[in-house]
């Protein structure tokens, strides 16, 4: 049996609590997409090039993933589209895509900062 201190017992209550409201808002979304959601929230309007690299993901994976959590009805979107982000065209490249945070997508962060300080 491990032992943890309170503060590494509280910090996995935190970790866990977060990972369960994730499942709870999007239940099929992958760890790899949390990262993703996580860097967004913290970076928003973050090209979606940066965040490939920020993640260490290739840029494929990362479109993919991003497009599942936009919003149902958004150009690119692929299913289940839970609605936390959306793609913004860059006025330079209109290839480049910004991404930001929905107002769903700000509420799930604002939930998600709250868990890991242990107040959610």
């Amino acid at each position: 049996m491990v032992h943890l201190s309170p503060s590494e017992t509280a910090a996995g209550s935190s970790l866990l609590a977060c990972l369960a409201l994730v499942t709870r808002t999007a239940p099929e979304m992958r760890l790899n997409q949390v990262v993703m959601f996580l860097i967004t929230a913290r970076n928003e309007g973050l090209l979606m090039a940066d965040l490939a690299h920020q993640c260490g993901e290739s840029y494929s994976t990362v479109s993919r993933g991003i497009r599942k959590l936009a919003s149902p009805g958004d150009p690119g979107a692929l299913a289940p589209a839970y609605g936390l982000v959306e793609l913004l065209s860059d006025a330079a490249d209109r290839r480049a895509r910004h991404i930001v945070l929905t107002d769903k997508g700000r509420a799930l962060a604002q939930r998600l900062t709250a868990a890991l300080a242990g107040r959610g």
